[in-house]
């Protein structure tokens, strides 16, 4: 005796779990690239030399787009997926979530890149101020080091020696971290960051 339709048992459906990796893919390349564009250029300001300060903009520009494209393409990718075939894509909130990030991030990139150097520009002038007011004290501790020692110009200086004529007694620091070269008698100091930043007399 064969069992009626209304007695076989049902075959229960197995459904396939839907497919989110772009949408995840997008929603944590958004979220890097937000920590991007806002934490790592002030972290390369600090601890990028000031002769180097100029590759900041472009640096910027890396850190904010590198992530950020791929996250808002991703994520444009998984959402349309998300709509056209609902049963086998997921996480369209996910792909929302990398769009809008990765959107957020290229605007903050841009607006980095206006405020990284205009922060830079602002701290640069009481430096190379400072650089050049120590340039001018070694430059007088110099002549006066000359006179007492009756040197002429082009005769060697002894930096210790001058260092006696100087505020404190001691070697002057550079402000932006650069090196001070003390030269002969006769010829201005000068320091390593003068060609780069200005640092001159």
């Amino acid at each position: 005796m064969q069992d009626s339709p209304e007695n076989t048992p049902s075959v229960p459906v197995v459904q396939q779990p839907k497919r989110t990796g772009l949408a995840t893919a997008s929603m944590v390349l958004g979220i890097i690239c937000i920590y991007c564009a806002v934490m790592l250029p002030w972290a390369a300001l600090i601890y990028l030399p000031a002769y180097r300060e100029d590759w900041l903009p472009a640096i910027i520009l890396c850190l904010g787009l590198v992530p950020g494209l791929p996250a808002i393409i991703l994520g444009y990718i998984a959402r349309s997926r998300a709509r056209r075939a609902p049963e086998q894509y997921g996480g369209a909130g996910f792909a929302k979530t990398g769009i809008v990030t990765g959107w957020v991030s290229i605007f903050l990139t841009l607006l980095m890149m206006i405020a990284v150097p205009c922060y830079i520009q602002a701290h640069r002038r009481p430096s190379e101020k400072g650089c050049v007011n120590h340039l001018r004290q070694i430059d007088a501790a110099k002549e006066e080091w000359a006179r007492v020692n009756r040197k002429k110009p082009g005769d060697p200086v002894v930096d210790e020696e001058v260092n006696a004529y100087l505020k404190g007694s001691q070697r002057l620091p550079c402000p932006a971290s650069g090196v001070y070269t003390y030269n002969a008698v006769g010829v201005k100091p000068t320091c390593s960051l003068g060609p780069v930043l200005g640092h001159t007399l």
